[in-house]
């Protein structure tokens, strides 16, 4: 039996984390961090749909390519880390998302790459490539975002 089935279990964590993140309004505390405006819900929705999918993809391709198969947990490890609990501690400010990130991101992520090496598919290159890939999700709202402004900004919207 191999280990796989923690990027399902990814999947679950993520659906909780969408939810706290949305009822504890997160909307507005990333704008007041971010100092970015431009936000709506459905944003947030269509980017967390985005992933959700995506985990989808990576949990069925799983060890095959295991480097897109952790996609999700490396997501939600940076996620985690980089987007709720650094900002807390930094701007002493709570961040909606900080709860499932501790409770469920930062456990499932490590369950997932060790049942990754476990079953023998982890290596460098795939840590590397797999946070590379997660990265560039987590970014890709953001620029999207920036762009929509720039673009607006020109009359082209």
């Amino acid at each position: 039996m191999t280990h796989e089935y923690f990027l399902w279990i990814s999947l679950f964590g993520y659906a909780i984390h969408i939810y706290e993140e949305k009822v504890l309004n997160w909307k507005d505390w990333a704008e007041s961090i971010s100092g970015l405006k431009n936000l709506e819900w459905s944003d947030f929705f269509v980017a967390n749909a985005a992933v959700v999918v995506a985990g989808v993809c990576a949990a069925e391709v799983g060890w095959r390519c295991p480097s897109f198969g952790l996609l999700l947990p490396s997501l939600q490890l940076i996620n985690g880390l980089f987007f709720h609990v650094i900002p807390t501690i930094v701007w002493r400010k709570f961040s909606p998302g900080v709860i499932t990130s501790c409770l469920l991101f930062f456990p499932i992520g490590i369950l997932a790459y060790w049942g990754a090496w476990v079953d023998g598919v982890l290596n460098k290159n795939v840590v590397i490539l797999s946070s590379l890939l997660a990265f560039l999700v987590m970014a890709l709202p953001f620029i999207f975002l920036k762009l929509q402004l720039i673009i607006k900004q020109d009359r082209y919207l």
